[in-house]
């Protein structure tokens, strides 16, 4: 009898660059009342330089060596496009945003989009959605499938290398044994 092996995630799998402008908001709000000061923090092994100035005009500078998904996130943020997906729910057309998004499935040529309370038809296909959307939020798990990344609540290894993803509104997700070895890499950030 073997044991099988659950691994419970409470937190997103991988802390997002929303997670990141949290924590930018309350150690901004915190350095209000404080003269201008430099503070340095570091994040994915990248240094955020936050300064308050007293006058002048306010600017955000994003200095990079390769626009990775994770820069294109911050600069999506910055420049106010959080991102969003038209799609269409009973006849009438329905904007969400990405990170509301559980799973993207492929049924018949048709991409659809599932939130927690709504299903989305969605024009293209997943892998025009994957490449529009380089972010590391979402994974492509199957032939049929993306999933989001940061919405799975718990995982489980199944026989044949698969991994079966619990998603926030209790769905299970299959991760082929095809994608299982990549999901394992961006576990372990090494994608």
């Amino acid at each position: 009898m073997h044991r099988k092996r659950v691994l419970s995630v409470r937190a997103p799998v991988a802390q997002t660059v929303l997670d990141a402008q949290k924590k930018l908001s309350r150690l901004r709000n915190s350095l209000c009342g404080i003269p201008a000061d430099t503070r340095f923090y570091f994040l994915y092994n990248m240094k955020i330089d936050i300064q308050m100035i007293t006058d002048g005009e306010e600017s955000v500078t994003v200095r990079y060596k390769e626009l990775t998904p994770r820069i294109n996130r911050i600069i999506k943020i910055l420049n106010n496009d959080n991102g969003r997906i038209w799609g269409k729910a009973d006849k009438e057309s329905i904007c969400v945003g990405l990170d509301e998004i559980l799973y993207l499935e492929s049924v018949d040529d048709k991409v659809f989009a599932y939130t927690r309370d709504k299903e989305l038809r969605i024009d293209g296909s997943l892998n025009s959605f994957m490449s529009e959307n380089e972010d590391d939020a979402f994974f492509r798990c199957s032939k049929s499938m993306v999933i989001n990344v940061n919405r799975v609540v718990s995982l489980k290894s199944l026989s044949s290398n698969r991994i079966d993803a619990v998603m926030e509104g209790g769905e299970h997700i299959i991760i082929s044994r095809r994608y299982a070895s990549e999901f394992r890499r961006l576990l372990r950030g090494d994608r």
